[in-house]
C-alpha cells in the first residue's frame, strides 16, 4: 500500500536542525545508509520545502555525491521531486518542479497517481502541514545521541494530538536509534469523551 513517509534525524532534545539550520551533527554509517537505500527504492515522489531542497539540490547532482554513494545518488536524482515555495522560480535539479502552495486535494491526488511511496526528508514546514492535514502514514525518526541545546523542532507547528503506534525500533552501532511509527486510526469525539469520563472516574476515586 502506498504511504506518505516523513523521515528525519532528531537530537535527544528534539531538534531536527541547529539554531541556524545546521545539520552537520547527523550521525551516519553503513547501517543507516542501507536503511535509507531500502526506503528510497520504494519511493517515487519526494516533497520538499525551500531550505531542504536547496541543500539537496546543491549536493546530490555533484560528482562528490556520486563518489560517496553511487546507488543513493542515482535514486535521489531520478526520483520525481516537488518543492513548495513562492520564492524559487528557476530549478536545475532534474525531475523537479515548483509549486507555490501545498493543498490537501493535490496531495490526495498525488498519492492516488504515484506508483510508490511519497517521502519527506527534512522540510519541517512541509512535514507539519501534512501532519496537520492528517496525511502522514509513517514517521521514521533517527534519534541521534547528541544534545543541541537549541534549534528547530519538527513538530512546533503541529496543531492538536496525533496518536501513533510504534512499528519498529532498531539500534545502530554508532548510537543512533531508529523509531518507526504508524498512524493509529483517529478516535471519534464520542470515544474520546467516553475515555475522558472513564479516566476522571478512575482517578477521582
Amino acid at each position: 500500500m502506498k504511504k506518505i513517509i516523513v523521515c528525519n534525524w532528531l537530537s535527544l532534545d528534539g531538534f531536527f536542525s541547529g539554531h541556524n539550520g545546521e545539520t552537520d551533527w547527523f550521525y551516519w554509517n553503513d547501517e543507516i545508509e542501507h536503511h535509507q537505500l531500502t526506503i528510497l527504492q520504494g519511493v517515487k515522489l519526494m516533497l520538499f520545502g525551500r531550505t531542504t531542497y536547496d541543500i539537496m539540490a546543491n549536493y546530490w547532482p555533484t560528482n562528490a555525491a556520486a563518489h560517496e554513494n553511487k546507488q543513493i545518488t542515482k535514486l535521489m536524482n531520478n526520483i520525481h521531486k516537488i518543492v513548495f515555495t513562492s520564492s524559487l522560480k528557476a530549478i536545475s535539479w532534474k525531475n523537479s518542479i515548483v509549486k507555490s502552495e501545498l493543498k490537501q486535494e493535490d496531495i490526495h491526488r498525488l498519492k492516488q497517481e504515484t506508483h510508490g511511496d511519497i517521502l519527506i526528508l527534512g522540510s519541517g514546514s512541509i512535514a507539519s502541514q501534512l501532519l496537520n492535514l492528517d496525511l502522514v502514514d509513517e514517521l521514521h525518526l533517527f534519534i541521534n545521541p547528541i544534545i543541541l541545546g537549541s534549534g528547530q523542532t519538527m513538530f512546533q507547528h503541529v496543531h492538536g494530538r496525533i496518536t501513533w503506534e510504534q512499528a519498529k525500533s532498531e539500534s545502530f552501532s554508532n548510537g543512533v536509534t531508529l523509531n518507526v511509527y504508524e498512524k493509529q486510526p483517529a478516535i471519534s469525539n464520542e470515544h474520546h469523551q467516553l475515555l475522558s469520563k472513564i479516566n476522571l472516574s478512575y482517578y477521582g476515586n
